[in-house]
């Protein structure tokens, strides 16, 4: 597709799907990086003791580390958000190896459409996904629902956030779809897009991925390669879902 198709599509649909956009050199980096932070040597078979699957516990820790940045400013991505906006700043990053398991939700979760196009996520496949292992799943044009965000998300009950999104989903006769990405695949998604991510059906299996959401405040702003990131060492501390 031109430029003008994809920013059409991602507009229409709420999220676009980059094949093969992020090196394998730096993927490498990064899984190394990973293991030497997140693993305690090897068990008696020779597989690797993971201390934590979820990674590091903060979201903010692309600050600290390169192979992080790496990945989430590559000119890949920045390619495509700098025709949606310019002022487009990774604020956030999530490192787990397995699936989150968060239900049903939208990243921007006030009623402004203009603010919701200002925000969006990434979400870069680390290896092969396993249909069992708990894929990201996303619901196509569901950020142009009307929903009451007031009401939905000011329920105490989590749980009834997911809830109220599905009976809107079923109301709109919309279907969820699963992204089963290549190492090096990526999906990024609008602010409204309403995304989860699945229950695993082998709890054995990794999701190996990195996860980066962006936005366009203008403070603690640094220029790294071809993005931008807030150096900002207090942001997303304890954020970590």
């Amino acid at each position: 597709m031109t430029d003008s198709e994809t920013l059409d599509f991602f507009d229409e649909n709420g999220y676009c799907i980059l094949k093969n956009a992020i090196p394998e050199e730096l993927i490498l980096n990064y899984e190394n990086l990973w293991i030497k932070n997140h693993t305690s040597g090897y068990d008696v078979n020779g597989d690797l003791i993971i201390d934590s699957l979820n990674g590091w516990k903060n979201s903010n820790s692309f600050v600290s580390y390169k192979e992080i940045r790496d990945i989430l400013c590559h000119e890949n991505i920045f390619n495509f958000l700098n025709k949606l906006n310019k002022n487009f700043c990774l604020h956030l990053s999530f490192t787990s190896w397995i699936s989150t398991q968060k239900g049903w939700h939208q990243d921007w979760i006030k009623p402004s459409k203009k603010d919701a196009n200002n925000y969006v996520g990434v979400w870069v496949a680390l290896e092969d996904i396993n249909p069992d292992s708990g894929p990201f799943q996303f619901i196509p044009k569901s950020h142009q629902w009307e929903v009451d965000f007031d009401y939905i998300y000011n329920q105490k009950d989590r749980n009834k956030v997911q809830e109220l999104l599905a009976q809107q989903a079923i109301s709109e006769n919309a279907t969820a779809y699963s992204f089963i990405g290549s190492r090096g695949d990526l999906i990024i998604w609008s602010g409204h897009l309403v995304h989860r991510g699945s229950m695993p059906i082998d709890e054995n299996i990794l999701r190996k991925s990195l996860i980066g959401h962006y936005d366009t405040m203008d403070h603690n702003i640094v220029k790294y390669n071809n993005g931008l990131y807030r150096d900002d060492k207090n942001a997303g501390v304890d954020l970590y879902i």
